[in-house]
């Protein structure tokens, strides 16, 4: 990196330099970070409702009886 911020200094960057610097910036943010700067929207993930497991026996055993 040292080399590199050394050539820039003597120079414009080009844009393979610019390239190669933006590559090295983003190969350390998180996917949550790549999403977030892309205007993604938070993942979610579904989750199935809370059921009452003494409702959920009695329902099936309603169920089994007839």
């Amino acid at each position: 990196m040292k080399r590199t911020r050394k050539l820039l200094e003597d120079r414009e960057p080009s844009w393979q330099d610019i390239r190669e610097a933006c590559e090295l910036i983003q190969s350390r943010w998180t996917d949550s970070e790549r999403r977030r700067r892309a205007g993604l929207p938070k993942v979610e993930y579904w989750r199935p409702p809370t059921i009452n497991q003494q409702q959920l026996g009695t329902e099936a055993s309603i169920e089994l009886e007839e």
